[in-house]
């Protein structure tokens, strides 16, 4: 029977779950900076129209929806 290296198996495990915590904090920070910038842009629109009975810009709203909506394990 083969002998296992517990301390290599800790090792090795923590550092898989170090990379995956990297990636989805890389896909977090590209997510949000999609997002903040939709938000930028719809924030922009709704205070550069010049008629106060235009509708409001709704790409805030989506974007905030989306940003909080995602789901990691989705992807």
């Amino acid at each position: 029977m083969e002998t296992y290296d517990t301390n290599e198996i800790l090792r090795q495990a923590r550092a898989m779950r170090a990379k995956e915590l990297r990636r989805l904090q890389g896909l977090m920070a590209a997510r949000l900076v999609a997002y903040v910038r939709r938000l930028g842009d719809a924030v922009r629109t709704r205070f550069s129209r010049k008629s106060q009975n235009a509708k409001p810009a709704h790409g805030a709203t989506l974007s905030l929806r989306n940003l909080f909506g995602w789901n990691p394990q989705a992807h």
